[in-house]
């Protein structure tokens, strides 16, 4: 490959640099064949919905509670409504979660420092 910089007489042969085009060429021609290769994803099978649509989905979002027995209360509530694997599940994530963050102290990151 010729460089803008670089001079014609750096050693190189006409031979070498057509061989070395010559491979690349059968490089890419030898990816393109055949079915899409592996850059290829497939679709997700419908439309992205509009902002409207993905808005209304959602739904109210409850009120932040106001005392301190409220969020007791509703977190109470939460909890009761699951089962025993979704609260080791739950408990097994927050664990990970405050593990991976004091790693990220431990090891200096300003994010995570005090």
């Amino acid at each position: 490959m010729k460089l803008p910089w670089k001079s014609d007489d750096d050693g190189v042969t006409d031979d070498t640099a057509a061989t070395a085009s010559d491979t690349a060429d059968d490089a890419t021609t030898s990816t393109d064949t055949g079915s899409k290769g592996s850059a290829y994803t497939a679709g997700k099978g419908r439309p992205t919905p509009s902002r409207r649509e993905s808005e209304r989905r959602r739904g109210p979002v409850a009120p932040p509670p106001t005392t301190r027995s409220e969020a007791r209360a509703r977190k109470k509530e939460l909890k009761s409504s699951m089962s025993r694997e979704d609260k080791r599940k739950l408990s097994n994530e927050k664990r990970a979660q405050r593990n991976e963050q004091r790693e990220k102290m431990m090891a200096g990151d300003e994010r995570y420092l005090m």
